[in-house]
């Protein structure tokens, strides 16, 4: 298949993407492909495209070595254009991965705790926590400087709930 057909092809169906956006809806919903393909196709044309423009502009007399390199400067045009708007979301997504942050001086645990949990004890039930809190509320509570303990969270219906423990 030559540069030009694919072109005219992707062009259509580009011209039809944009015009009617539903149809790629539509599309997706009833087989998947045909959804796909108009997704795809302004991609396809706008790559295409500089490519022929690139090829057709170098100096290159060997149609191997014109196809490669148009197709290296293509491929880096398109790097270059996407890299500045994917930088922050990749600095936000690498700063939301980080791991634990290690502090410089030992973490001194006194006064009042509070020991948050996503489902927390309700009436008639015993504890029923993703941490095991006997032995941590006695640990907390043996610890020199805690006063009190005390056990937050949410219940089985999403409400909050907090039970202190002295």
């Amino acid at each position: 298949m030559s540069v030009r057909t694919v072109l005219w092809v992707s062009g259509f169906l580009t011209l039809i993407a944009v015009t009617i956006p539903q149809l790629a809806v539509f599309g997706l919903l009833l087989l998947i492909i045909p959804g796909l393909i108009l997704w795809v196709a302004p991609t396809v044309f706008l790559y295409t495209a500089t490519f022929a423009i690139v090829r057709r502009r170098l100096p290159v007399t060997r149609p191997r070595a014109r196809n490669l390199i148009a197709a290296v400067i293509t491929l880096g045009l398109g790097v270059a254009v996407t890299l500045p708007m994917a930088l922050p979301a990749r600095q936000a997504f690498h700063l939301a991965t980080k791991g634990n942050v290690r502090p410089h001086d030992r973490v001194v645990i006194r006064g009042d705790v509070l020991l948050d949990s996503d489902r927390t004890p309700t009436e008639g039930r015993d504890l029923d926590w993703r941490v095991p809190c006997y032995a941590l509320c006695a640990a907390l509570l043996d610890t020199p400087g805690v006063t009190s303990v005390t056990l937050g969270g949410t219940d089985d219906h999403g409400g909050d709930a907090v039970k202190p423990i002295s």
